[in-house]
């Protein structure tokens, strides 16, 4: 059974969904008041958890932002550098910063159609000369053999 209702009878309906959010928000003010209404070192010993848990989480992020890329070719006075699963995500990403620090990279990954162009990819970026590096199991053991 379906209602027309009338102008005024829908504002009236309206106001009281109004009226009853209201109702139901006033405790949570009340809380609010009651809480604000606190010494303030009950309320800084309420917001101690919070407070540490901002400053654990963000001042790594800030320290590692402001430090920069480590240089692992400098640090280790390294020349090679193996990739295991650098063929997609977190260690393609791997791979990618090390070719920027000039080292050169074994990388390893699954034969599953991601390692080739990962390994292209890296190859067009960052080669410099005719130094090419290997791509399966057979050319990597007769690369390092050859060096």
């Amino acid at each position: 059974e379906t209602k027309i209702l009338g102008h005024a009878q829908r504002e009236n309906r309206h106001s009281r969904d109004r009226c009853d959010r209201f109702d139901r928000a006033l405790p949570t003010v009340k809380m609010l008041g009651l809480l604000l209404s606190l010494p303030k070192p009950v309320l800084l010993l309420l917001a101690c958890p919070t407070i540490l848990w901002v400053t654990a989480y963000f001042l790594p992020l800030l320290y590692i932002r402001l430090r920069g890329t480590q240089d692992l070719k400098k640090k280790y006075d390294a020349k090679w550098a193996l990739v295991t699963g650098g063929s997609t995500g977190i260690g393609r990403a791997i791979c990618e910063e090390l070719a920027k620090q000039g080292l050169n990279i074994v990388v390893v990954g699954l034969p599953d159609g991601f390692l080739e162009p990962a390994v292209k990819e890296l190859t067009d970026k960052h080669v410099r000369g005719a130094d090419v590096p290997p791509t399966n199991r057979g050319d990597a053991a007769a690369a390092l053999t050859n060096r």
